[in-house]
């Protein structure tokens, strides 16, 4: 039986759901300039233009919005790759791969939400810093797992995956802060830059007939640092 957290359903529909993400989302941003502690429920209201009726209709205090934070980012992320990790006849290399433009994506969608929860994460009340823990450690165990099984298929070179799954994660992650929207790069092609960076890390030197060869590995990592490198400085302005 699956015990991992889960996001909890907020009732509502469509209208109430928007309009709970926009509040979240001006919430974010008064967090990341002034900090949580020095941000107000009248801080928000005033920001979204709405009376402190209305925000406690969906926000009764500043926790849950850490709430709201810890299941956005945190254990939906868990969640998504449950789903991803339990694809049959997949490969491990592609799982993988899908893993990591997942978590990319998510991040840039969520920069601001996941930089104000990296910061504050240390002073989320007790039960709610257990579960964002809870969702961390599955995403890890997930990774680390995908790692796992495909050293054991042949796929992967032998490493430590619990550390090569921590790398592998923290390289998804960084991009939420270094992520330029007004760069020429969209989010899409930056996840795949990065996804193929991280797998092509782990590829196996013993490779099946039909597949790429370990020179054509190397040569393609080098290619994507080049593309990586131009995203984040060389090429910003062509």
């Amino acid at each position: 039986m699956d015990s991992s957290p889960a996001p909890q359903k907020r009732k509502g529909g469509p209208r109430r759901e928007l309009m709970a993400r926009e509040l979240l989302d001006c919430a974010a941003e008064l967090f990341a300039e002034k900090g949580f502690a020095g941000t107000s429920l009248q801080d928000i209201a005033n920001a979204t233009g709405v009376g402190r009726t209305t925000l406690y209709h969906y926000f009764g205090s500043k926790d849950d919005f850490l709430t709201a934070l810890v299941e956005d980012v945190t254990l939906a992320a868990s969640s998504e790759l449950r789903e991803l990790t339990h694809e049959p006849g997949a490969s491990f290399q592609s799982q993988l791969l899908k893993a990591a433009e997942t978590l990319v994506t998510r991040q840039l969608a969520r920069a601001v939400r996941f930089k104000v929860l990296d910061r504050e994460e240390n002073h989320l009340p007790a039960p709610l810093f257990e579960r964002h823990q809870a969702g961390k450690r599955e995403v890890l165990a997930r990774i680390s797992g995908l790692i796992t099984a495909g050293i054991r298929a042949g796929e992967f070179r032998p490493v430590d995956s619990n550390i090569a799954a921590l790398s592998f994660i923290g390289m998804c992650n960084w991009t939420a802060w270094w992520f330029n929207p007004a760069a020429n790069k969209s989010a899409a092609e930056v996840a795949a830059i990065v996804a193929g960076l991280g797998v092509g890390a782990l590829l196996s030197h013993t490779t099946p007939p039909g597949h790429t060869t370990p020179h054509e590995i190397v040569a393609g990592i080098r290619t994507e640092l080049d593309r990586l490198d131009h995203l984040l400085g060389g090429g910003s302005g062509g």
